[in-house]
């Protein structure tokens, strides 16, 4: 049984031995809309969501469609905006 993936980040090079995919085929996912883009983590310095990239393999996994991918990796950005408003909005500094 697999365990469920975490929020933990992965660093490109991560992404790519887990995707089996070259840096510019991830990229262009990426431009294209069915790859989730990574986030932000500094100032020169990026990362992917486990979740997230665990979630696109098991898409391919199950041979969805281009269309379904696209829609996977739009619900996938959405929910990291719903996600980042309930951090802020319940994030309280002592």
């Amino acid at each position: 049984m697999q365990d469920k993936p975490t929020n933990r980040l992965l660093k490109q090079a991560d992404v790519l031995f887990r995707t089996s995919l070259s840096k510019t085929m991830l990229y262009n996912k990426i431009t294209e809309g069915s790859f989730p883009p990574p986030i932000s983590v500094g100032a020169r310095s990026v990362a992917w969501v486990e979740s997230e990239v665990t979630a696109i393999i098991e898409a391919w996994i199950f041979d969805k469609t281009e269309n379904e991918l696209y829609q996977l990796t739009a619900d996938l950005i959405s929910d990291r905006r719903v996600s980042r408003h309930n951090v802020s909005s319940n994030t309280h500094y002592v």
